[in-house]
């Protein structure tokens, strides 16, 4: 082989081992950040698949992603064999189908009960999971298949490596991309049709609906995709595992943020009460007086959405002047 090619492929080949260990400490340190959330929203709740399947990809991630770094690290003395990087790579990649199917499944629940189960919604995107989720599992076999004898262990690079690459990574990368592509559409469509007050501006209403997760889950989706389109051995595989811990970091936000604004959560959690001795509760009750506040002022109890909490409104009566405390 040609040492310029060589150099190429050993240059990628630390590239990946660095960025799956920079997914790595992001994801675990993620987990430490929302960790009491995850113990309210999840531990907390009713038996549902909703929660044991996202507990499962919670932890199951994050073991393969160690599994991965121990293997690539520099500080592990074993020497692996051509076989143990065939089986580990061959898992891990089979656990990767399982993790994006759940990971779909628990979106897609979050989506249809935004439009409020609606049952072409439902039809819509039931029927785009089970395209997609089969073309990933079809491609990823035919993946594993004409790459299986082609992973090695390099002494050199003291990590599994690719020394071929195959045109069906694109299929193994594209439909979850296009899974998140209409989930997108279908989420702003959403946006966009539903009525919106006074206080709910456009851009707050995507916010609340979860389109940014949805934007950054595509790009993340189009990285991998462009890595595998590529062409080269290992760059196909460069930023494989670096995008499953981002992934999973942004999938646990977005569900997380799903579960503290769902309605009947705040309907239900969200509390507050007037001077008058009259509860304010969400959603119906968006706004409480409290009477009389100060000189010249009025006092009301906003419900904030964005912090999920109950704020002190002070304001003159047409608002021109108004803070939140």
């Amino acid at each position: 082989m040609d040492p310029h090619v060589i150099r190429a492929e050993l240059k990628d080949a630390v590239a990946a081992k660095y960025l799956t260990a920079a997914g790595l400490v992001v994801l675990i340190y993620d987990h430490f950040l929302t960790f009491s959330d995850e113990l309210e929203l999840y531990w907390q709740s009713k038996d549902s698949f909703s929660k044991y399947g996202f507990l499962t990809n919670r932890y199951v991630v994050p073991a393969m992603l160690i599994a991965i770094s121990v293997e690539s690290s520099d500080l592990w003395d074993a020497t692996f064999s051509d076989a143990s990087c065939r089986r580990l790579l061959a898992t891990s990649s089979s656990i990767g189908v399982v993790s994006i199917s759940l990971a779909n499944i628990l979106v897609l629940i979050g989506v249809v009960r935004l439009w409020d189960k609606n049952r072409t919604v439902m039809w819509l995107l039931g029927g785009a999971f089970v395209v997609t989720t089969g073309a990933t599992a079809i491609g990823m076999v035919l993946t594993i298949a004409q790459l299986y004898d082609g992973i090695q262990y390099s002494p050199i690079a003291k990590m599994c490596i690719f020394t071929s690459t195959t045109s069906a990574l694109l299929a193994v990368w594209a439909p979850p991309m296009i899974f998140e592509l209409l989930m997108l559409i279908i989420t702003f469509w959403n946006t966009a049709d539903r009525p919106r007050d006074g206080r709910m501006t456009f851009i707050y209403g995507l916010q609340i609906d979860g389109v940014p997760f949805f934007v950054i889950l595509f790009l993340l989706r189009l990285m991998n995709l462009v890595f595998a389109a590529s062409g080269g051995a290992s760059r196909s595989l460069i930023g494989v595992f670096f995008v499953w811990g981002l992934v999973t970091v942004v999938l646990s936000r977005s569900l997380f943020y799903s579960r503290l604004v769902d309605p009947q959560r705040r309907f239900t959690d969200s509390v507050a009460w007037s001077t008058d001795g009259s509860r304010c509760r969400m959603p119906a009750d968006r706004i409480c007086d409290l009477g009389n506040h100060k000189a010249g002022r009025s006092a009301e109890l906003v419900y904030d959405d964005l912090n999920m909490r109950w704020a002190t409104f002070t304001g003159k009566s047409d608002r021109s002047d108004s803070t939140y405390g």
